[in-house]
């Protein structure tokens, strides 16, 4: 496991998992039961803890690293393709 993962609180891992799943900042906001600029305060504190550029990259990393794994993503509140 590298430092960067070790560093991420469990909140932060289901942030994580939850931009995976696709969930906007909106959704991610209504999920948590935060604002939606606390919402987007914390996935940019994540971002800066892993190296991610923005959320697309943050979901490649995380996809790539195994900080989760697709079959244990929540359902998108937006469906699926």
């Amino acid at each position: 496991m590298s430092a960067e993962v070790r560093e991420l609180t469990e909140r932060e891992m289901r942030i994580v998992s939850l931009v995976v799943a696709g969930y906007s900042n909106k959704d991610l906001a209504r999920k948590l039961g935060v604002s939606e600029r606390t919402a987007r305060s914390q996935l940019s504190r994540i971002c800066d803890k892993v190296g991610a550029g923005d959320r697309f990259e943050l979901a490649l990393l995380a996809l790539h690293r195994g900080l989760v794994e697709q079959k244990n993503l929540p359902t998108s509140p937006a469906g699926s393709c």
